[in-house]
């Protein structure tokens, strides 16, 4: 197809052409894939790419269509909006409680295994609640660490000990039991959702086709309304 006649597809209002798609490995493969596919079967010639990464320095090196991040972005050059709201979850297996008790306050961390998570490079064991309304970091210990937030699901899982994870990665297991929510009565740092975009008025069709669809499925957005 040349470029002319391509153009005047666009211009129909047909979505066609290549979409670049990042998220992070557990959020794109739970929920991004599958409706990645629903897109596609609705729009059949738009070529989209899944690239799925953990290391949030690569992802803002290189340049997508849409970027899905956990946390609040603090890149000036791309419009964000929140897709989805949710907490973090501190848990662990039936199992593991059988085995090592029950913390009740954060402090108590100090006395189990936790599972921890490696960003770019750093381990996150560091974790911060909000205790008698003040802000309480506490440097927890494991022997475990991954890069990957599917092996801590999987290490969770077996009872290896206690992790700190997305409710939306772990939805499936509290609602089973298979994981138990522990510290309920003291806030951590959240694991909201967003989505990134190119910071123009005249967004492809194909984005706009996409990004209609993923708040359709997953939540508001108004693509008008300007930060």
């Amino acid at each position: 197809m040349g470029a002319a006649e391509e153009e005047m597809r666009v211009r129909g209002g047909r979505p066609v052409g290549r979409l670049r798609v990042a998220a992070p490995i557990s959020f794109g493969r739970r929920h991004l894939a599958p409706l990645i596919g629903e897109f596609h079967s609705l729009h059949p010639e738009v070529q989209v790419e899944l690239e799925l990464t953990d290391e949030t320095d690569l992802l803002r090196q290189e340049s997508y269509d849409v970027s899905v991040e956990i946390g609040r972005p603090d890149r000036g050059d791309t419009i964000s909006r929140l897709l989805l709201e949710s907490p973090r979850v501190v848990c662990a297996s039936p199992g593991y409680l059988e085995r090592h008790g029950r913390p009740e306050r954060p402090a108590d961390l100090l006395e189990h295994r936790c599972l921890h998570l490696i960003r770019d490079g750093r381990r996150l064991d560091h974790w911060m609640f909000q205790v008698d309304g003040v802000v309480e970091t506490v440097a927890s210990k494991g022997y475990l660490a991954s890069n990957s937030g599917d092996v801590l699901h999987e290490w969770a899982l077996a009872g290896r000990g206690i992790g700190l994870k997305a409710h939306w990665d772990i939805e499936e297991a509290l609602t089973s039991g298979a994981l138990v929510p522990l510290l309920e009565d003291f806030a951590v740092e959240r694991a909201d959702v967003f989505v990134l975009y190119a910071d123009r008025r005249h967004l492809p069709n194909r984005v706009r086709a996409f990004l209609d669809f993923l708040y359709e499925r997953m939540g508001p957005l108004d693509l008008e309304r300007r930060p």
